[in-house]
């Protein structure tokens, strides 16, 4: 995995890895149901996670994600109001209410302006034809709506997306596929 890492860095490629390289210097499957504890499991010592090896924040999407997801969401949206709902978890204890409501682009802006630690948890236009949620306890953020809008999300170059159906576990114990399913492990 060290290896890995530093290669990354000698090509110059960022911080950022994503999910399918991961997987497929595993041997992991790279399917919807994904599960950051395949990638543990499949380590020699699943009990250490490499030092600089950072998956994505647990319900919290970073500026450029939320910046991306605002303009493939704008034209879905039109001028009306938009609801914004930030998760409880890490407002116990504060004062900082958890939901309000403005347009779609004060989304980005306002966490920081207002000093929240974590982009908001849900976001859903008046008309409801959409919503995001990024979940305080998984790592990713799911997106219901028009099929034109999650057409634009899969194609997105900023997002590793699946589409997913309600049968589809995206809960931190779906276990992995049958081992038999695993990819050759690339080096």
């Amino acid at each position: 995995m060290r290896a890995f890492v530093q290669t990354k860095r000698e090509k110059g490629e960022g911080p950022r890895i994503r999910w399918k390289e991961i997987a497929d210097f595993l041997g992991l499957p790279f399917e919807p149901q994904i599960c950051h504890e395949w990638f543990r499991a499949s380590m020699n010592d699943p009990s250490c996670w490499p030092r600089f090896l950072y998956g994505p924040d647990e319900g919290n999407l970073d500026q450029g994600e939320l910046s991306e997801i605002v303009s493939i969401l704008r034209p879905f949206t039109g001028g009306q109001e938009c609801f914004i709902r930030f998760a409880e978890i890490p407002l116990i204890g504060t004062d900082k209410p958890m939901l309000f409501a403005g347009t779609l682009d004060e989304v980005v802006e306002f966490g920081k302006e207002n000093n929240y630690q974590f982009s908001p948890e849900y976001v859903w236009p008046a008309d409801r034809r959409w919503c995001v949620s990024s979940d305080f306890d998984l790592e990713f953020t799911f997106v219901g709506g028009p099929e034109k809008l999650i057409s634009a999300i899969l194609t997105s170059s900023e997002f590793e997306a699946f589409q997913i159906t309600p049968q589809t576990r995206v809960d931190y114990c779906v276990p992995m596929p049958n081992p038999s399913r695993k990819l050759s492990r690339s080096r």
